[in-house]
């Protein structure tokens, strides 16, 4: 996935937008702690395939040794050899249930880092968004401030010249000092969305590029094509599906300690044997040869434990299935959610978009009819909130929607990036 993120990042760039989600996506895969402490676990678990194989595998040992035994002052002997040794289970169901569960766990380690992976692109996405709408709240109120500044400016004139109330300058003033305060407070939003995405990414993020969402882009599609989309592609769910699995096979292995093992055993010895006896001098002679043996062991009894194996790892493979199925409750309902965030924020862009174009004229006949005298600073004033309200209110719908598209693929498992390119252009 980060080979792809960072081939289109690259044919993108600078092409629009959209291209610098996907580039911090890349710097938060690449310079995350998070992610390499996880690749890490993911590297150390996926040895329990090769580590429980080898327990299936053939072992070879060798051995070499010097006894003595003194009898007595006048008569000892000793005995020096080597010898080496090749074991083979030829039965032992516990050992290959254990092979499975190695298997498992490996498989799982990937799963887990993937999931890793895109929790932390959700993340980083929230914020990218969420930084973009305060960078758009700034722009607005940076327009609206300018407007209410020449205000100020020209209440005080006409007050000065008796054209106007000092009651009208008062309203302009304070709206425009409450403005300004607006402005600082998401000045400083603005600034920490900065820092987080820099914290997240790596990357020294000042700004981020504005662009327009494209709702019409993508076909939304239905709420059961993103369910079945969830319940097969989710890497959190495949995980808890599989940790259900190995804790089967665990089962399975503690289950199966009872059954006879059956192990072939191939070996070479070679002897001498040294032997002083009092008064007749000293005795010398080699053993050496191939052996060869199949040993059959039954279990008889352990003193319960393997009763209270079983019922541990039956707990706790029950645990694990109702985990897996609460997994599958709450994923569903996040995809919910987010399936209706991004059907409601159609719906409200396209309201607002119509708000906008009424606020805005009805700002015009306001200040036409603040010519004419038959408006007051007040209404003025209340114009350009709802009309600044209305644009805060439209991009917020818009960032929205395409925060929680954007996120409802990566709960899916599967990122289409083209989509993704098609509504941020």
């Amino acid at each position: 996935m980060r080979s792809v993120l960072v081939l289109l990042s690259v044919v993108w760039a600078n092409c629009c937008f959209g291209s610098e989600l996907i580039q911090a996506w890349e710097y938060a895969l690449s310079n995350s702690s998070e992610i390499q402490a996880a690749s890490e676990k993911r590297n150390a678990d996926y040895e329990a395939k090769a580590q429980s194989l080898a327990h299936l595998l053939p072992s070879l040992r060798g051995n070499t040794y010097y006894q003595e035994q003194p009898q007595n002052n006048a008569d000892d002997s000793a005995m020096q050899g080597w010898g080496i040794e090749l074991t083979q289970a030829l039965l032992n169901v516990t050992k290959w249930h254990q092979y499975k569960k190695g298997t498992t766990r490996s498989m799982i380690a990937d799963l887990e880092l993937q999931d890793h992976r895109h929790q932390l692109l959700t993340k980083v996405t929230q914020v990218y968004f969420d930084t973009l709408q305060s960078k758009k709240d700034l722009e607005l109120i940076k327009k609206t401030r300018e407007s209410m500044a020449a205000q100020v400016v020209q209440t005080e004139a006409l007050y000065k010249k008796g054209a106007g109330t000092i009651i009208d300058f008062y309203d302009a003033q304070s709206a425009y000092e409450a403005i300004c305060a607006e402005e600082i407070a998401i000045h400083n939003k603005l600034k920490i969305g900065l820092g987080q995405l820099s914290s997240m990414t790596g990357f020294p993020y000042r700004t981020l590029q504005q662009g327009n969402i494209v709702m019409r882009a993508v076909d939304v599609s239905t709420f059961e094509y993103w369910k079945q989309k969830v319940l097969s592609g989710n890497f959190a769910l495949q995980v808890k599906m599989e940790l259900v699995k190995e804790a089967d096979y665990d089962v399975k292995a503690v289950k199966s300690q009872h059954l006879p093992t059956i192990d072939l055993n191939l070996g070479y010895r070679d002897n001498i044997h040294k032997r002083n006896v009092a008064g007749s001098g000293g005795v010398r002679y080699s053993t050496r040869g191939n052996y060869i043996d199949v040993r059959m062991t039954v279990p008889l009894f352990n003193g319960g434990a393997m009763t209270s194996q079983t019922r541990q790892s039956v707990a706790s493979r029950e645990f694990l299935r109702h985990e897996y199925d609460n997994a599958i409750e709450n994923t569903l309902l996040d995809m919910e959610r987010l399936f209706l965030d991004v059907k409601s924020s159609q719906y409200q862009a396209k309201a607002f978009t119509q708000l906008c174009e009424t606020n805005n004229t009805k700002l015009e006949a306001t200040r036409i009819g603040l010519t004419a005298g038959v408006r007051t600073q007040i209404d003025l004033i209340n114009a350009e909130r709802d009309y600044l309200e209305a644009q805060r209110k439209l991009a917020e719908a818009q960032y929205q929607f395409a925060s929680s598209y954007v996120t409802l693929q990566i709960l899916s498992g599967e990122i289409e990036l083209l989509k993704i390119q098609s509504i941020m252009n």
